[in-house]
C-alpha cells in the first residue's frame, strides 16, 4: 500500500504539473515552448547520416560461460528489450545537419524541427535535460562539428556510454572531422579536457566549450552516438579504440608512480556501501594493498593507478570503469 500511495501523491507533485504544462505548449503552441526554450520531444535529426552502425561480439560468450552468463544479461533492461544484445554490443554512430547547443540543458536540438537529437523517437522526462529557461542572448556560431556533452552524474556512464565510442569513432573516420570539433559542456569534465588533447594530437582540431546556462550555440553539424549492450561488458567493445589509445596512455601515466595492488574505496555515495569498511580497509592495507579513493578531477592519475596495478579490489560501482 505504501508504494501504490507514492505512485498516487506523484502526479500532483508540482514539478509533474509544471512538466504537463510544457508538454502541452510544445503540443499545441509550439512557438512558444521554444521562446520558453523548452524540448521534450527527442529523436533523429531530419539530416542524418550513420556513419557507424555495427555489432561488437562479447568475449565472455563462449561455451564455458555461455548458460550463466545469458541468463544474467537476460535480466537486464536492455536484454529484455532486445535478446541478441546479451551477445554483443551495439555501437551506433552518426553525422547530422545543423543544430543549437543549448546550454541549460547541454542538449542539440533540430533548428529545424525543434526536436532534441536521438537515435529513437521517445518523449524525455523532466529533468536536468528537459526543463524551461528563456534567454534574450543571441546564439553564437561556430563552424566546427558540434558534440553536446550530457551533464553527466555517473562517471561511467560518461566514460564508457559516451566519450569512448566518440572518441574511437573519430579515430577511425579522421576525415570526417577535418573541419573540427567542439565539446560543449554546461560543467566541468576532465576527462573531456583529456580526449580533446588525443583528438588533437591526431590531427583532429578539437576543442572545448563550456555553456551558461542561457547560452546557445549554432553549429552546422553535430556528431552523437549511442552505445548499447545489455550487459556491462563494454570494455570489449574498445579492443581497437583502446589500441589507437595506448601510446597517448603511456605517455601521460608513465611519470606518475602508481602501486601493483590497488584497493578501491567507495568514497561519500551512500550506494553499495560496506557496513565494516574500516575493518575491510585495515585487513586490505596489512595484506599490501594501497588503497585509493577518487573524484571526477583527477582523470590522469585514476588512469595511471590503473595502469600500474597488477590487481585491482573493489565494490561494484563507476569507480571500477578504468579497467578498460
Amino acid at each position: 500500500m505504501a508504494r501504490g500511495r507514492a505512485t498516487w501523491k506523484k502526479y500532483f507533485e508540482v514539478k509533474h504539473l509544471i512538466a504537463a504544462l510544457f508538454r502541452g505548449l510544445e503540443d499545441h503552441a509550439p512557438a512558444i515552448s521554444r521562446l520558453m526554450r523548452f524540448y521534450s520531444h527527442e529523436g533523429p535529426h531530419g539530416d542524418m547520416t550513420i556513419i557507424m552502425d555495427k555489432n561488437i561480439p562479447l568475449n565472455l560468450d563462449q561455451p564455458p560461460y555461455d548458460e550463466a552468463y545469458q541468463a544474467l544479461t537476460m535480466e537486464n533492461v536492455d536484454g529484455v528489450e532486445d535478446k541478441d544484445l546479451g551477445r554483443m554490443v551495439h555501437l551506433l554512430a552518426a553525422l547530422t545537419g545543423p543544430v543549437t547547443i543549448h546550454g541549460h540543458t547541454s542538449r542539440a536540438v533540430d533548428t529545424v524541427t525543434g526536436r532534441m537529437l536521438g537515435f529513437d523517437k521517445v518523449r524525455a522526462r523532466w529533468g536536468r535535460s528537459c526543463h524551461p529557461m528563456p534567454s534574450i542572448k543571441r546564439p553564437e556560431e561556430t563552424s566546427k562539428i558540434a558534440i553536446s556533452v550530457p551533464p553527466f552524474s555517473n562517471y561511467y556512464h560518461m566514460l564508457i556510454d559516451f566519450l569512448l565510442p566518440h572518441v574511437v569513432t573519430c579515430l577511425a573516420h579522421k576525415e570526417l572531422f577535418a573541419r573540427g570539433l567542439i565539446f560543449c559542456t554546461n560543467r566541468e569534465f576532465p576527462a573531456v579536457d583529456f580526449f580533446v588533447d588525443i583528438l588533437n594530437q591526431e590531427g583532429i582540431p578539437a576543442s572545448t566549450k563550456k555553456l551558461k546556462p542561457t547560452d546557445m550555440l549554432k553549429a552546422p553539424q553535430s556528431f552523437m552516438t549511442r552505445i548499447k549492450a545489455s550487459s556491462t561488458e563494454h570494455r570489449y567493445a574498445y579492443d581497437e579504440g583502446m589500441e589507437l589509445l595506448e601510446p597517448y596512455l603511456e605517455e601521460v601515466t608513465q611519470n606518475i608512480p602508481g602501486h601493483r595492488l590497488l584497493y578501491l574505496k567507495r568514497g561519500t555515495t551512500k550506494l553499495r556501501q560496506l557496513r565494516n569498511a574500516d575493518e575491510v580497509h585495515d585487513m586490505m592495507s596489512a595484506e599490501g594493498f594501497h588503497l585509493a579513493e577518487f573524484g571526477w578531477q583527477d582523470f590522469k592519475n585514476q588512469i595511471a593507478a590503473f595502469r600500474h596495478a597488477d590487481l585491482v579490489v573493489g565494490t561494484h560501482g563507476a569507480g571500477l570503469s578504468n579497467i578498460v
